[in-house]
């Protein structure tokens, strides 16, 4: 492989405002040419949209939409994989650096890194800038820690259908059409045990609402909905 390939960067925008994205980030966006999104429409991205009201320039930029289909059909993510590597290859290939815009943090449920090993494999180098994580930053907008001194920390990308809370404290991320599920186990460990339920819906966008006990929980919050559960 030519050894004057671009380089792969998976860059966090953070959770929803645009101020807190990082300096690093910022620079980057700048700096940097071609621009990828796990989209379709990669200008319609919720990262996008992000991106562009911290460096507005971006518009101006090349953007490339890589299709990650939410299917279980092993033969359909397949091939949308292989049609995503060729894309960047393709770019890669002529010396140009890509960054691919993850929502948070590109190290915690992204889809980067659905494809960056893959890349790397191939001989690519990768980078990965950081953001805040919207665990993170749900935590801070309740005013709550997510933990302290030596607590535990257990983050759910999913709802398990039995909810068991340890010690520390718990986070589910995207619970998605099982929030109705998660909402009524959560006003049940209310009551039996000694926990405190926080949480934000769309943290950091215009149309953000941060919830402090489960029964303030909406059973059509949408996917970017993030809950804290502490043992007291």
């Amino acid at each position: 492989m030519n050894k004057n390939t671009g380089t792969l960067i998976g860059l966090g925008v953070g959770p929803g405002d645009p101020e807190l994205m990082t300096i690093k980030a910022v620079r980057i966006l700048q700096q940097v040419k071609i621009l990828a999104a796990p989209a379709k429409e990669p200008e319609s991205s919720t990262a996008f949209q992000i991106a562009k009201k911290a460096v507005p320039e971006i518009s101006e930029k090349t953007i490339m939409g890589l299709n990650f289909p939410m299917t279980r059909d092993q033969n359909v993510v397949d091939q949308a994989m292989l049609g995503n590597e060729e894309k960047l290859s393709n770019v890669l290939d002529q010396g140009k650096d890509v960054v691919f815009l993850t929502l948070g943090d590109p190290t915690i449920y992204s889809t980067f890194y659905r494809i960056a090993p893959t890349m790397q494999q191939k001989g690519y180098p990768v980078k990965t800038v950081s953001g805040i994580s919207s665990l993170c930053a749900v935590a801070a907008a309740a005013d709550v820690p997510l933990v302290t001194g030596s607590e535990i920390l257990t983050v759910y990308p999913e709802v398990p259908d039995t909810l068991a809370i340890g010690e520390g404290t718990t986070v589910f991320m995207k619970p998605g059409r099982k929030i109705g599920q998660l909402k009524e186990q959560l006003l049940r460990l209310e009551k039996e045990q000694n926990v405190s339920v926080t949480g934000a819906e769309n943290c950091g966008l215009e149309n953000q609402r941060v919830f402090f006990r489960a029964d303030d929980i909406s059973e059509t919050a949408g996917y970017f909905t993030t809950i804290i559960v502490r043992r007291k």
